[in-house]
């Protein structure tokens, strides 16, 4: 297996060489072949390779594609590519029913450098805090050292010790994502996650969160920031609401989008290719 943007770096002569003697299946989340990188890392900037993702593409003997986006662009340089979305492991991340407190918990969790996401709804949950004040709280996992003073919000760094009990904190899971070329290639992992936890998601509707979600049934999709304010607040407002989207969420993962659901599938590709 090639994966993702670690092998980004340099030319394609050891994958070749590989690509000689054994079977090689690169898979692949997100639009690497852009030349996206964030500001974290711009000072290696140079090292990225962006047209690498098409060379190794070319190579490979099946290529595996994390949504339809991806799998379109694949396809141009190989045949042999197939569609397994992004999965979850729905028996480690289950729902969790004992929550102390009775304040809702919104959150987000990502890293450092897809922080700026985030912030673009910052506007909208200071809208909620000023309407429903101490009713809610925020959470930010990702980054120990972002701080909100106006949310009253710190961030938590993630690690992968104490990732399942800083997620089962959340009522609501946030996704806000830009439309670009760049979140058109993205597979909704964290969508996956909150809904896997049975916590309701409440994504842009941008790429392949549209395909994962049906808005209103299992989670819920916004194209802006007043339909952010007026789901979010819905929310808020309807433990109910909360509880059936949340059960819904979790059914779709299982059925869809869980490691069980495409374990098969997987296993007969590989099989095939040897």
């Amino acid at each position: 297996f090639v994966q993702r943007e670690a092998f980004m770096l340099g030319t394609v002569f050891f994958e070749r060489q590989s690509a000689r003697k054994t079977k090689m299946v690169f898979d692949f989340d997100d639009s690497i072949w852009l030349q996206n990188v964030s500001k974290a890392n711009q000072s290696l900037s140079f090292l990225k390779d962006a047209q690498k993702t098409a060379k190794l593409i070319e190579i490979a003997d099946l290529v595996l594609a994390g949504n339809s986006y991806l799998q379109q662009y694949a396809l141009q340089y190989n045949q042999q590519t197939k569609l397994i979305p992004t999965v979850v492991d729905t028996s480690h991340y289950q729902s969790v029913t004992d929550k102390s407190g009775t304040s809702i918990c919104i959150g987000w969790s990502g890293s450092f450098s897809t922080v700026p996401y985030f912030e673009t709804i910052v506007p909208v949950l200071l809208r909620l805090k000023k309407k429903y004040g101490n009713r809610i709280y925020f959470k930010l996992i990702g980054d120990s050292t972002y701080y909100n003073e106006s949310l009253e919000l710190r961030g938590t760094a993630w690690t992968a010790s104490t990732e399942l009990a800083e997620l089962a904190e959340l009522d609501i899971g946030l996704m806000p994502l830009p439309d670009d070329e760049w979140t058109k290639g993205k597979c909704a992992l964290k969508g996956l996650l909150y809904m896997s936890m049975e916590q309701v998601a409440v994504l842009s509707d941008v790429g392949v969160n549209a395909t994962v979600v049906e808005n209103g049934i299992d989670g819920f999709l916004c194209r802006d920031l007043e339909s952010w304010f007026d789901t979010l607040s819905s929310l808020i407002e309807d433990a109910s609401l909360r509880r059936k989207i949340a059960r819904n969420g979790r059914k779709k993962v299982q059925e869809s989008y869980s490691v069980a659901s495409q374990k098969s599938k997987l296993i007969q590709l590989l099989d095939d290719l040897i």
